[in-house]
């Protein structure tokens, strides 16, 4: 009787087992085939913004690094 029950029990898990696969493949196949995200075209446009600010406000970046390192490097000192 105890050996049919647990024969039991594992077939059990064995089929929720086989069903959360199958869930869990699913949901990756479906999320593969979505075609909601971003793109390239629009990740290679937000690049080129990027690029074009640091360009355009290159000299104040560098003076506000240059600022925000000696702070550090001073801070540093002080320890």
């Amino acid at each position: 009787m105890r050996q049919e029950e647990n024969q039991t029990t594992k077939r059990r898990e064995i089929q929720e087992d086989a069903q959360g696969r199958r869930a869990f493949c699913a949901g990756i196949q479906c999320f593969l085939r979505d075609e909601n995200g971003i793109g390239v075209v629009e990740i290679v446009l937000i690049l080129v913004v990027l690029i074009g600010l640091v360009i355009l406000f290159k000299n104040q970046l560098n003076s506000l690094m240059k600022t925000i390192l000696n702070n550090i490097r001073g801070d540093a000192l002080s320890i």
